[in-house]
């Protein structure tokens, strides 16, 4: 009461008045928190408005434009490894359709650093096209509808897989291929030779196997995360994986069956050369060596078989 505190009749205490303080400074507080957060919703909102209004043009014609902006990340892409002329347009007129022609990489015959230099301009094209396609993905979850964003996630892929799949499939292995078949391995030094270029062709074959690990490794990892709840999409980009894989391995088999049946010719050419006289022993091996009686065209037949055999072992 009054007489224990020593307050006079209708006179507040010290405690009460820091008590009230503290209940007005509270409201006060209070108040202006609830005005500042409404302030700051009204600004998030104009905000989100203000985007969406920018981005309407965008968001309606956004798969178009972006496959374009894809579309032209290729080309560049192209252009900068020089690659021209290498990607094969023929499955459909989809990405870097502006490479034509012409003298790309490895078209011709040369030193033996072309084997490393194709190479190296195959996996730095794959690696620019994976990296422009990450690019879009990440636009993708910005300026896509929601949804049409799984099925514009899957569209990006599966043309990016497509284009991957025919330059993969041709840049290198073509070139190689030609090269064998321009080698005569039952001339003079031939054998040689054509140990030299399908070295190339095998390396080109190995080298277009480890990349599409590296296909495989980025849609696991920047595609598929956001397809968890889209199993259909999902499942669309899988089969489009599994066409690559399948269309880059007949073309490897074929790779290789022409190597196969390029060998047999140059063992056919080196016995008829010596049946019509015309035999001119270049890479001899010594009859003796084989174990058995044999004209000297048939040890080297033998010689080029064991040859090509290590050639095949060795790379692959």
């Amino acid at each position: 009461d009054a007489a224990s505190t020593g307050a006079l009749p209708g006179e507040s205490t010290t405690a009460e008045a820091g008590e009230n303080v503290r209940a007005s400074g509270a409201e006060v507080g209070g108040g202006l928190t609830s005005a500042a957060a409404d302030e700051g919703a009204g600004e998030e909102g104009a905000c989100t408005a203000l985007m969406a209004s920018l981005l309407s043009p965008w968001r309606s014609r956004y798969l178009e434009l972006e496959l374009r902006a894809l579309d032209d990340a290729c080309a560049v892409a192209i252009a900068e490894v020089g690659a021209e002329g290498v990607v094969d347009d023929g499955e459909d007129g989809g990405l870097a359709s502006r490479a034509g022609g012409g003298g790309g990489v490895g078209g011709d015959s040369g030193g033996g650093s072309d084997e490393h230099s194709v190479a190296l301009v195959r996996t730095e094209l794959v690696l620019r096209v994976l990296a422009a396609n990450t690019e879009a993905v990440g636009r993708c979850l910005i300026l896509a509808p929601d949804a049409d964003q799984a099925a514009c996630l899957c569209h990006l892929f599966t043309t990016t897989a497509r284009f991957i799949r025919r330059c993969v499939g041709s840049l290198g292995v073509r070139a190689a291929l030609a090269r064998l078949q321009a080698v005569d391995g039952a001339a003079m030094g031939g054998r040689l030779r054509f140990g030299a270029a399908l070295t190339l062709l095998l390396s080109a074959i190995q080298a277009a196997s480890q990349l599409l690990v590296l296909v495989t490794a980025h849609f696991y990892k920047e595609v598929a995360p956001h397809l968890r709840l889209a199993v259909n999409w999902r499942t669309k980009c899988e089969l489009e994986l599994d066409a690559t894989f399948s269309s880059l391995e007949r073309q490897l088999n074929a790779g290789l069956e022409e190597s196969v049946t390029l060998a047999a010719a140059v063992v056919s050419r080196t016995l008829a050369a010596h049946r019509r006289r015309e035999f001119h022993l270049d890479d001899a091996a010594d009859p003796t060596s084989l174990g058995t009686d044999c004209t000297a065209p048939c040890a080297t037949a033998v010689a080029f078989v064991q040859s090509v055999l290590a050639d095949v072992s060795r790379v692959l």
